[in-house]
C-alpha cells in the first residue's frame, strides 16, 4: 500500500520547478480553463498562433514540433462515427469541480485536500469509508478537512447531519454553547418526542420550537443546492469513448482542445530584427513559454489518453451495459497500469468528462470500491445510487424500510442483504425509516 510521508512529499514538492508545477496545474484545469488559458498565451505571445480548429492530426516531423500535443490524437478522430451515437453537449459543472476550484486557490492546498474532496458524495457529505487509513491518520487531516468545510456551500465536508447543521450554524453566528447542545442531541426529538428533548436540554417547549424554526432552514444536503444553482456552468467532455469493430476506444475531443502552434513566421521576422539585447531576452522567454505551453498540453493530453485507455480496459462491461455494472477500480490500481503517481491520476480525473453513448460522464465517476454481492463485480457506488434514487422517490410521509428497499433492489437484478442496505444507508447519512417519517412531522410543528 501507498504511503504517505510529509518529509518525502515536502522534498519532492521543493524539488519541482516552476515550470513542472505549472505542468501539474495544466493536467488539473478543465477544459474551460484550458480554452481560457490558450486564449490569453495567444494574446501574450507573439509566437504562438491558433490553428483552423478542424486540423487532422498531422504525423510528419515539422508538424509534430509545430504542435506536438495534435499527435497523440487517434488518426479516426476526423472519421465519422458509423457504430456509436454521442451526445457531447454541455453539462452543468459538478460540486467536485466547484470544490477543487475553491482549493486549489487556498495557498495551504495539499494533495490531501484533494482526495477529501474526491471523497465527497453528491449530497455533499465526506464518506470516510472511502479513505485509505493512511490519509485518516495524516497529520494534515483535521487541519485540511477545516479548510475543505470552510468552502462554498455552508455545510460541505460534514461527516454527520449533526456536523452539517454545526457548520451551518457556526457561519450565521448561531452556534451558542445551548444550541450545540441542541444539535447534539437532535435524534432525541424523533425517538422521545419535543418535551423529551427539551428536557435534556434545559429549555422551555418554545425555545426548541425557535431553534427548530432554525434548523428548518438549514440545508441538509448542501452539495445538491449546488447542483441547482441558477448560475449554471458549463462544461465540454474532454475525451470520446468509442466502439468500433475492434472494441472500445478512447479519443481526444477536438472542440476541448483549441489548436495552437509555433508561430515561425514571426519568428523569423523579429529575429532579423533584434535591436538590443532586452530584445533578445524577451525573445528568448517567449520562445521558451512558447514550446514549454505546448510540451504541457502535450504532456496533459498524453496523461489523459493513458488513464482513459486504462479505465476503458477495466471498465468494458460498464460501458456496454449502463451505470448497474460499473465495476470496482481504485485510482491505485491504474497508477499502477501506467507508471504514474496516484496523485496525478487523481488530478487528471478531476473536472475531466468523457462522452459515451448514454451521455456525458466524469471521469472520476469510473472509480468505486468493492462490495459482496451476488453480482459479478457490482460496486458500491451503484447500490448507494440505486439507494439514494429509492428514498428521493419514496412518498411523502410513507418512507421505505429496509426490507423494502431490499425488495425494489432486487427487483431490478440487484441482491443485497438487508444489513447492505442499512450500512449503505448510514454511509449516506439517511436515517432510518422510522427517523425520517418522525423527523418529518416533528418539523411541521
Amino acid at each position: 500500500m501507498t504511503q504517505i510521508h510529509t518529509s518525502q512529499k515536502q522534498s519532492q514538492q521543493l524539488s519541482l520547478s516552476p515550470q513542472m508545477q505549472q505542468s501539474l496545474k495544466i493536467l488539473q484545469m478543465s477544459s474551460l480553463e484550458i480554452k481560457e488559458m490558450i486564449d490569453t498565451a495567444l494574446l501574450e505571445n507573439p509566437f504562438l498562433e491558433a490553428a483552423p480548429s478542424n486540423t487532422a492530426p498531422l504525423s510528419t516531423d515539422s508538424a509534430e514540433q509545430d504542435n506536438p500535443y495534435l499527435t497523440y490524437w487517434s488518426d479516426h478522430n476526423s472519421k465519422a462515427l458509423d457504430e456509436t451515437t454521442f451526445d457531447t453537449n454541455a453539462n452543468p459543472i459538478t460540486l467536485k469541480d466547484h470544490l477543487t476550484k475553491q482549493f486549489g486557490l487556498c495557498p495551504t492546498k495539499n494533495d490531501i485536500g484533494f482526495i477529501l474532496i474526491d471523497a465527497i458524495d453528491e449530497t455533499g457529505f465526506l464518506i470516510e469509508n472511502d479513505l485509505s487509513q493512511d490519509i485518516l491518520d495524516h497529520p494534515d487531516y483535521n487541519a485540511t478537512l477545516r479548510i475543505i468545510q470552510s468552502l462554498d456551500p455552508l455545510g460541505v465536508g460534514a461527516r454527520t447531519l449533526t456536523e452539517c447543521f454545526k457548520l451551518q450554524a457556526k457561519e450565521e453566528n448561531r452556534l451558542t454553547s445551548e444550541f450545540e447542545y441542541v444539535l447534539d442531541n437532535l435524534m432525541l426529538l424523533t425517538d422521545k418526542g419535543p418535551e423529551q428533548l427539551a428536557k435534556k436540554c434545559k429549555i422551555s417547549i418554545s425555545q426548541l420550537k425557535e431553534y427548530i424554526a432554525i434548523i428548518r432552514n438549514f440545508n441538509p444536503k448542501p452539495g445538491l443546492s449546488f447542483s441547482t444553482n441558477d448560475q449554471t456552468q458549463y462544461i465540454i467532455p474532454d475525451m470520446i469513448f468509442r466502439k468500433n469493430h475492434f472494441g472500445w476506444t478512447a479519443d481526444i475531443n477536438p472542440e476541448a482542445y483549441p489548436n495552437i502552434k509555433f508561430d515561425r513566421a514571426s519568428y523569423q521576422a523579429v529575429s532579423q530584427s533584434y535591436k538590443s539585447n532586452d530584445d533578445l531576452i524577451y525573445v528568448n522567454k517567449q520562445i521558451s513559454n512558447a514550446s514549454w505551453l505546448i510540451k504541457s498540453l502535450e504532456q496533459r493530453v498524453e496523461t489523459l489518453y493513458k488513464v482513459s485507455r486504462a479505465i476503458i480496459k477495466r471498465q468494458e462491461i460498464f460501458l456496454n451495459r449502463g451505470m448497474n455494472y460499473l465495476a470496482p477500480l481504485k485510482l491505485k490500481e491504474i497508477a499502477e497500469e501506467i507508471g504514474m503517481h496516484e496523485s496525478t491520476i487523481s488530478r487528471a480525473v478531476n473536472g475531466k468528462y468523457a462522452a459515451t453513448p448514454f451521455g456525458v460522464v466524469e471521469l472520476k465517476s469510473f472509480f468505486a470500491g468493492s462490495v459482496s454481492v451476488d453480482q459479478e463485480g457490482l460496486s458500491n457506488k451503484t447500490i448507494h445510487m440505486q439507494i439514494k434514487n429509492l428514498i428521493d422517490m419514496e412518498p411523502k410521509g410513507r418512507p421505505l424500510s429496509d426490507d423494502q428497499i431490499v425488495i425494489s433492489l432486487k427487483a431490478v437484478g440487484i441482491s443485497v442483504a438487508r444489513r447492505t442496505v442499512t450500512k449503505y444507508r448510514e454511509a449516506l447519512h439517511i436515517p432510518s425509516s422510522y427517523e425520517r417519517k418522525k423527523v418529518s412531522a416533528a418539523l411541521s410543528l
